[in-house]
């Protein structure tokens, strides 16, 4: 025979179970709204990008060339097997 403590324990346990179900499913709705939501901004700024390197090509002509130099400069940090550097004291 339980007593009303063990009942309302268990009434609290299926009480709780019901809460973390909903949460979870609240958690997995917005985690898709989430996900959505960066691949669209994503694509926002893909579009913007491609719609201002012509005019950045137009104002700066020597933008290529710079940028590959930089691309290249951090290319060597970016090296796995580039010779390991000092670290800094």
């Amino acid at each position: 025979m339980e007593t009303d403590e063990i009942q309302r324990m268990r009434s609290d346990i299926e009480t709780l179970k019901a809460q973390i179900a909903d949460l979870r499913a609240a958690l997995e709705f917005e985690s898709a709204n989430t996900t959505q939501f960066i691949k669209e901004y994503g694509n926002g700024l893909a579009d913007a990008f491609e719609l201002l390197m012509p005019v950045v090509y137009k104002v700066f002509p020597n933008y290529a060339a710079s940028k590959k130099s930089v691309d290249q400069f951090l290319a060597r940090f970016s090296d796995k097997s580039a010779r390991k550097r000092p670290p800094l004291t």
